[in-house]
């Protein structure tokens, strides 16, 4: 009797680990990894004045920076003003439809895709809603905000 009962509780561990595993492999951020690194300040620069106020984005192109190339197959970068001096950084490419490079648009606070329909919601870092067929986050980038220069580094 007490080998089935070690039998069936290394059975369950095994099924809980199958289906973590499984969960987390589903959750992995598909978009693959490029070289990001740059600065602008919100506070001297007019073309970056929407990010002072909290809850604006904007999406940052690499001819706004003169880089050669920003985020995944140069679709942008969204940076979103979270308030109390955070900032978030997000690749414009759409999780779901990354293999077609489709960029995301934005307007209140919301990314959406103009091809699948997914809708990723900025202040919660970037998760999709149940909006689309997307269930994986903007892919998101490291930032690092001066509010004493205004300088916001974004890099990964």
């Amino acid at each position: 009797m007490k080998h089935s009962k070690l039998q069936f509780f290394w059975s369950i561990c095994i099924i809980l680990y199958t289906l973590s595993s499984s969960c987390d492999k589903q959750s992995q951020q598909p978009i693959p990894n490029v070289f990001v690194s740059f600065t602008i300040n919100v506070l001297t620069d007019p073309e970056f004045v929407l990010l002072q106020a909290q809850g604006n984005s904007l999406i940052i192109k690499n001819t706004s920076l003169g880089v050669q190339s920003i985020g995944y197959n140069n679709n942008g970068i969204i940076l979103y003003n979270a308030g109390s001096d955070e900032f978030y950084a997000f690749d414009c490419t759409c999780p779901y439809d990354y293999p077609n490079s489709v960029r995301v648009t934005t307007e209140g606070g919301i990314a959406t895709c103009p091809q699948c329909k997914s809708q990723y919601v900025l202040q919660t870092a970037g998760m999709p809603t149940t909006k689309g067929p997307s269930t994986i986050p903007l892919k998101e980038y490291k930032t690092l905000y001066n509010p004493n220069t205004g300088d916001l580094i974004v890099s990964n």
